[in-house]
């Protein structure tokens, strides 16, 4: 019997649990706990108006963030419709997956080429591409 390649993606080896030390966390046990912990943080700094877009499929980080997405939703919106969110004043704060769990997740090439010139400032924390701009 063959196995379909995309059953392959479904697999994930779990290192060691630690507690996410976050208000929303509610006691969450997650890997990489601390890293998660410095991006939350990373992401309400820069965010002074509790906006933000994260994408593609990061819904955790709204969740634990308290931010509002900008968008209808993070993980089918089209590129026509990011663009014109990352046009608008409010936004300050794009965050890109850079290690999506599903490959077709990946940022298109022209909201990727946007965020980089619209949010000149950024870091890497950990698979999460963090842009921002004054």
């Amino acid at each position: 019997m063959l196995v379909p390649d995309y059953v392959y993606e479904l697999t994930h080896k779990v290192g060691q649990m630690e507690e996410l030390h976050l208000p929303r966390a509610g006691g969450l046990r997650i890997e990489y706990a601390a890293d998660f912990t410095d991006l939350i943080h990373l992401l309400q700094q820069h965010s002074p108006n509790g906006l933000m877009y994260a994408g593609n499929d990061c819904p955790e980080l709204y969740f634990l963030s308290g931010l509002k997405n900008v968008t209808r939703d993070d993980g089918d919106s089209k590129p026509e419709e990011l663009l014109q969110a990352l046009q608008s004043n409010d936004l300050k704060l794009v965050v890109i997956n850079e290690s999506p769990f599903f490959p077709s997740a990946r940022m298109s090439p022209a909201v990727r080429a946007a965020v980089e010139q619209r949010f000149p400032e950024s870091q890497m924390a950990g698979i999460f591409h963090v842009y921002w701009r004054p």
